[in-house]
């Protein structure tokens, strides 16, 4: 190697061992946080805003399903509620779908459809609903906590990324719902909730997705200012104190931890180099 400069090339003999490398050359292609991004503090809030929408929806299923449980909703009213979230997904649905829904046959097709999810839906409520009758209500509760838990974690905030399954999290949410349908009494109450279920779970997530493309910086606010004093207003009909939890929890996941995500951020540090896969750069779209 004396009186020639080694280089980084696999088609030449240099007369070195496979594996050696000069130590001048050891860390010249090291670079540090390339792709980090660094967010400001209104950034980090909207992004919170859509976990905290999410927790409300399903914080709000379950005081509807306690308030049914407390009698303090009758069927009727629970009947009118679940009108009113059909017809508003039916509305968000043709909103999604204007253009394929001018021909004929397909609103005929998407009719059918319909009616036959209806009777699917109400013929096996009542086996749905005796599914987990033999499981102890203690054993409910727990299974339906962790199971919605795991359905945020996987849930599609309208970002993409290898953890995000709409169909695992709607999955996750069904089954979590089924479990609480099981502690009902009867089934026109039980088929109302698995409606609910499907609205809430199914139908709000890809609209909310699809006005957030569309809006998004005005989507996180209204949802927001909506769905925030909803879920602590509608909590002050079971406790007092739970209610002053929620709003604790809500305040920590919408201020603190985004403040602490960008006060956190400059100890991010990553490194790349030439030990890193190869990627296909696209010279058309860089030029």
């Amino acid at each position: 190697m004396k009186g020639k400069k080694w280089r980084k090339v696999l088609y030449e003999d240099q007369g070195c061992p496979d594996n050696y490398y000069e130590t001048s050359e050891f860390l010249k292609g090291l670079k540090t946080n390339v792709n980090v991004v660094h967010y400001t503090l209104p950034q980090a809030i909207m992004g919170s805003s859509y976990l905290i929408s999410q927790i409300n929806v399903i914080v709000l299923f379950l005081i509807l399903f306690e308030l049914v449980q407390m009698e303090i909703v009758e069927f009727k009213l629970l009947f009118t509620i679940t009108i009113a979230a059909a017809i508003f997904c039916f509305l968000c649905y043709i909103q999604l779908n204007y253009h394929t829904l001018l021909s004929k046959d397909t609103v005929i097709d998407n009719l059918q459809s319909l009616l036959t999810m209806i009777c699917l839906g109400y013929g096996f409520t009542p086996i749905i609903r005796t599914l987990t009758t033999t499981i102890s209500t203690d054993t409910i509760y727990t299974m339906f906590f962790c199971l919605f838990i795991f359905s945020l974690v996987f849930h599609d905030y309208g970002m993409d990324a290898p953890i995000v399954s709409r169909a695992y999290s709607l999955n996750l949410s069904l089954a979590a719902s089924i479990c609480l349908i099981s502690r009902l009494k009867d089934n026109p109450t039980a088929f109302c909730f698995l409606s609910l279920t499907l609205c809430c779970f199914g139908f709000w997530p890809n609209f909310r997705n699809q006005i957030a493309s569309d809006f998004p910086r005005l989507t996180p606010f209204f949802q927001s200012i909506i769905l925030i004093p909803a879920s602590i207003a509608c909590t002050t009909f079971i406790s007092f104190p739970l209610t002053i939890l929620n709003a604790l929890i809500q305040t920590f996941i919408l201020f603190i931890c985004p403040f602490i995500l960008v006060k956190m951020q400059h100890l991010k540090s990553t490194i790349h180099g030439p030990w890193d896969e190869a990627t296909i750069v696209d010279l058309q779209n860089d030029e």
